[in-house]
């Protein structure tokens, strides 16, 4: 488990006795210190360490924002996907990438607060082994089975998907969020997927969403911004292509 602390502007984020880093946002940089023993869990050095060190000199220095959200693009319009844990955000953007959407990031991205120009890490995409079935025909992902499992801290396996060896499109330069989507892992009988959300209702599900980045400088700034954004409750639906339709009319 990841831990930090700080003292006269200089964090420390610890993985265990023997490896950690030391980040100085003043001066723009961090010393990385790996154990042997660490170098056997490659996932969890570039997910849990490496990441967190890269989102918080972003977000210290540029003033950005950093989320535990996805993110994914039509024709340069970003949609924030938000949920929690099983909401079926890395089911959905695959399937919208699929669709043609541009993948921005799956995990965690930076938002500068006052013009919500986002950017991720829009190299890595996991998946839930039971969501395999949605994707197995299709040819640009047959190569999915032999992607790599990883387990995370929490016992949950996902295979990693290397998305810049699948054809996706990847977005190239920063997008602007134009939508937000709190996606629910119900499932529903109604004809609609989709339910508007009024600006205090938006605020109060990213603030449940959002713990560590509700604590960051910009914070106050972004949700106020953000707040001027349609924002809508998604449903999960039968098939990913349901909501991915849903998505795609949103973002029209």
């Amino acid at each position: 488990m990841l831990r930090t602390f700080g003292w006269n502007n200089v964090f420390c984020a610890t993985m265990g006795p023997d490896t950690c880093a030391l980040i100085s946002p003043q001066t723009r940089s961090a010393l990385i210190v790996v154990s042997k023993r660490m170098l056997d869990f490659p996932y969890h050095l570039r997910y849990e360490l490496l990441e967190f060190v890269v989102f918080m000199l972003a977000a210290r220095n540029r003033n950005l924002v950093s989320l535990h959200s996805a993110c994914i693009a039509l024709n340069g319009r970003g949609l924030l996907l938000l949920g929690d844990r099983g909401a079926g955000k890395s089911t959905t953007g695959l399937a919208c990438l699929i669709d043609g959407f541009e993948f921005v990031a799956e995990d965690g991205i930076v938002v500068c607060p006052t013009t919500l120009l986002t950017s991720g890490l829009s190299s890595f995409l996991h998946l839930r082994a039971d969501s395999l079935h949605f994707f197995q025909a299709l040819k640009p992902l047959r190569g999915i089975l032999k992607s790599p499992t990883i387990v995370r801290r929490s016992g949950v396996e996902k295979i990693e998907l290397d998305m810049r060896r699948t054809g996706i499109r990847l977005a190239r330069s920063s997008v602007k969020i134009r939508a937000v989507a709190f996606l629910s892992a119900a499932n529903t009988g109604k004809s609609s997927l989709v339910t508007p959300l009024s600006p205090k209702r938006s605020r109060a599900e990213l603030n449940k969403t959002q713990p560590y980045a509700s604590g960051l400088p910009g914070w106050q700034s972004f949700a106020r911004r953000i707040s001027s954004v349609p924002a809508y409750a998604v449903l999960r639906g039968n098939r990913p292509q349901d909501v991915v339709a849903a998505l795609r009319r949103i973002l029209a």
